[in-house]
């Protein structure tokens, strides 16, 4: 018997399947009612019911009930009949309650610590267990082991199964905090990816840890392959470099610096960087952070500016020379000839005339540069008859050049300025003979589309570049800025842009170097129902 559950227990790794062997025994053994199977948790200094046999035996007692059954709290031997237990004793009522009328306990321990406990209850008879009582106790050390054995491998596999929980847990934390980390590492790309200006950040060990596109695109780089590189690799060459090591060394806590950079047949730009130290909540030193700018078209318009206050002084001393030195003149008592003061005076009329130009560019600079639109005084008018008008004045005055004018039959009406219009056809016209050969052919074509009337002024001139072309309508900008340049601000054609944009109109070049240029402006038509109540301007010619 005893060799029979020593071998069944040696298989047996379940706490519930060890105590149902021993139950299963132990009632065949001793032939008690009930058998019941505790073990022992020290982490929670009690006793758990393992198994009970029978199973409809298993709420005889409740949990603190049954911890009153341990050595621990009644040392020493139990009365086999309950009813030998003192008066007050705290298992008398349990007992009685349950109708146990015998019982036995065998304390399981290894090492002199407790595992668990065996409880009989209601065996046939003293002598019967005076019999079982030796088998049992042979049985009590394997028993204990095993059963320690299998409650620690019941440990183990709780452990585990713990373990595997927090690993689940610490994982899905994981994957939550690296979904949010790459959410915010796509919302800082997001950001960077949108600000006009580069980013460029880099650590107390100088290498680079953010670059943004706009900073790749205008230090040159097309990838990541300066990402962690230190910037003695990266930035190379540039100013940048000593800016950022003598911030990095603690010799400055900004700085900026410019430098040009580009292609050798493109022209060059302009960056400018703006650097600054970054510290952590501490007031540690943690890095670096660069602003960088493409300034090469504020720069270029410093530029303008400086050159157009030049051209200015010039344009206006020009002219006022002429008037004060013939004024002085007239006032001089040697007496001048009817025909010399005539002279003189058309002198000081034309350049009084020049100064007013001048002057009305510099008072429209002023609207444009505030964002005002040019005040305009439309009126009806044939724009066939204004621009014959035009070039015939225009003719006049440079005659070196040939002008033909090429428009649809009968009038044409708009809503313009007159005056305005003028100035407009005065600049197109005066460039178009400035730059071009003398004695070539200047054309004016009319074509009228949809709504709207298109003016082109043809020239067989220089022509100008992709790049003169697209800065054109700049203010300050002079196609020729050399000492031997053609006259003139540099802002007649800013000025001729503001005007047709005011007439609701657009203006635009077409041009190739060495083939000429044609400017095109167009003007809307004039509505039907004004139409209606104009009255022609044949007579203007």
């Amino acid at each position: 018997m005893a060799v029979e559950v020593i071998t069944e227990l040696l298989v047996t790794t379940s706490p519930h399947r060890l105590g149902e062997v021993l139950t299963e025994h132990l009632r065949e053994l001793s032939g008690a009612r009930t058998v019941m199977v505790l073990a022992y948790r020290p982490e929670h200094e009690c006793h758990e019911i393992l198994t009970v046999s029978p199973m409809r035996r298993a709420t005889l007692f409740s949990n603190v009930e049954l911890n009153l059954f341990c050595f621990n709290t009644f040392p020493g031997n139990l009365p086999f009949f309950p009813g030998e237990l003192p008066p007050g004793h705290p298992l008398k009522v349990p007992l009685a309650r349950a109708g146990i009328h015998s019982m036995v306990r065998y304390p399981l321990a290894v090492g002199g610590e407790p595992v668990g406990l065996m409880l009989l209850f209601d065996l046939p008879g003293l002598d019967r267990i005076g019999e079982t009582s030796q088998i049992i106790h042979l049985l009590l050390s394997p028993i204990a082991l095993e059963l320690k054995n299998v409650l620690n491998y019941r440990k183990i596999e709780e452990q585990a199964q713990e373990l595997e929980l927090r690993v689940k847990e610490r994982t899905s934390e994981l994957a939550a905090a690296l979904a949010e980390t790459e959410a915010a590492r796509q919302r800082v790309e997001l950001i960077l990816e949108s600000i006009s200006d580069g980013i460029l950040f880099t650590d107390r060990h100088h290498r680079v840890l953010i670059m943004s596109p706009c900073a790749k695109n205008i230090l040159g780089f097309h990838n990541d392959q300066n990402f962690q590189l230190p910037v003695q690799e990266t930035l190379a060459g540039t100013p940048l470099l000593n800016q950022l090591t003598a911030i990095g060394a603690g010799h400055r806590v900004q700085g900026c610096v410019e430098w040009s950079f580009g292609e050798k047949d493109s022209e060059p730009r302009i960056c400018q960087a703006r650097s600054a130290v970054v510290k952590n909540p501490k007031g540690e030193f943690t890095g670096v952070i660069t602003l960088l700018q493409d300034v090469s078209r504020e720069r270029a318009l410093d530029r303008m500016k400086s050159d157009f206050i030049s051209t200015a002084a010039h344009e206006l001393r020009t002219p006022l020379a002429a008037v004060m030195g013939f004024a002085d003149l007239l006032t001089n008592p040697n007496p001048l000839d009817e025909e010399q003061r005539r002279e003189c005076l058309d002198i000081i009329y034309q350049n009084s005339e020049r100064l007013e130009k001048i002057v009305d560019e510099l008072f429209d600079l002023s609207r444009i540069e505030a964002g005002q639109l040019l005040q305009v005084r439309r009126v009806p008018c044939d724009l066939v008859a204004l621009l014959r008008l035009y070039i015939r004045t225009f003719n006049v005055l440079s005659s070196s050049h040939g002008f033909e004018q090429s428009a649809p039959e009968g009038p044409i009406p708009v809503l313009v300025d007159e005056a305005k219009l003028s100035r407009v056809m005065d600049n197109l016209l005066g460039n178009a003979a400035k730059f071009s050969p003398m004695g070539s052919l200047i054309q004016v074509l009319v074509r009228v589309e949809d709504s709207e009337v298109r003016v082109t002024i043809a020239d067989e001139g220089i022509g100008m570049t992709p790049r003169q072309i697209e800065r054109m309508f700049e203010k300050f900008y002079r196609a020729d800025s050399s000492n031997t340049a053609k006259g003139g601000l540099g802002l007649g054609m800013a000025i001729v842009k503001s005007i047709i944009e005011a007439h609701d109109g657009k203006i635009w070049v077409n041009s190739a170097h060495g083939k000429g240029t044609q400017v095109h402006f167009t003007l809307p038509l004039l509505h039907p129902e004004i139409k209606s109540g104009w009255n022609g301007t044949e007579e203007r010619l």
